[in-house]
């Protein structure tokens, strides 16, 4: 069921374009980070001197805007209706707390848990630590299915191949090595929600355009009629998500005399 919204249509227009300027933001973070430690890891890999924990240190910027962006994200719920918006972050951010927290315990283990000397390594500790990380891993890796098909239903709704393809794409933001395809994922995505978003302000800035709109919905529809908002909202240049809530505005005050189905809108007939 598509949301019932408090807040007006450009403030949920600006919601959309705000979310977009974070994951972008994440995404590019993401993708330098992720693309200097690959770098760092296949060239000085086998350099026993190699300071792995202090360029380690540099995922701690990208971990908080990430975090940042997946509660902005949250805010989509309130957009689309799609409650993986609101679960896949949280789980997301269970995962990352969870991972951060094992990252630690491994590290400790390694390095003896700071004693000096280190103390003997113990391999079931080793063990164990490795299992907890295995399932923090794991956490996210759901999360971010979850959101994958959250925007993926985002996508759909508002034709967009791009975000579609970043919903794909950003599922492998926790594989080693791979991550910075998935934040080339989220840079697709946050793109195209801040371009749709951009779209929708300017026909929202514009009566004209919205009164040709309704004028369509409303004259010359026999009762029972369908029409697919998601293709008239692309014909005059206004997002879907944007349409619908329009629509279903105009429904209300009694200016339409029809009903909502999903993205489609069904006339009940006029005389018009």
């Amino acid at each position: 069921m598509y949301p019932t919204f408090t807040a007006s249509i450009e403030e949920v227009n600006e919601t959309v374009c705000n979310v977009g300027k974070w994951v972008v933001a994440a995404g590019v973070f993401g993708f330098v980070v992720h693309g200097l430690f690959f770098v760092f890891m296949v060239t000085q890999s086998f350099n026993p001197s190699f300071p792995i924990s202090s360029v380690s240190i540099l995922f701690a910027p990208i971990v908080i805007i990430y975090i940042v962006a997946l509660i902005k994200i949250r805010r989509l719920k309130n957009v689309s209706g799609d409650d993986l918006f609101s679960t896949g972050p949280i789980v997301i951010i269970a995962g990352l707390i969870f991972n951060l927290i094992t990252g630690f315990l491994l590290f400790s283990v390694l390095t003896g848990f700071g004693t000096e000397p280190p103390t003997t390594f113990d391999p079931f500790a080793f063990l164990f630590t490795i299992l907890f990380s295995s399932v923090a891993g794991l956490i996210v890796l759901v999360g971010n299915i979850m959101l994958a098909i959250a925007f993926w239903h985002f996508g759909e709704l508002n034709r967009s191949n791009l975000i579609r393809l970043g919903a794909v794409l950003q599922i492998l933001l926790n594989v080693i090595f791979l991550s910075f395809i998935g934040d080339i994922g989220l840079i697709l995505i946050g793109l195209q929600l801040y371009f749709l978003a951009s779209k929708g302000r300017e026909t929202l800035s514009s009566p004209t355009t919205l009164m040709v709109i309704k004028n369509e919905l409303l004259r010359g529809k026999p009762s029972g009629t369908v029409v697919d908002l998601r293709k008239t909202a692309e014909t005059h240049g206004l997002p879907p998500y944007l349409l619908i809530p329009l629509v279903k505005q105009w429904i209300t005050v009694g200016e339409l005399k029809g009903m909502l189905d999903g993205h489609k809108y069904v006339s009940y007939g006029t005389d018009m």
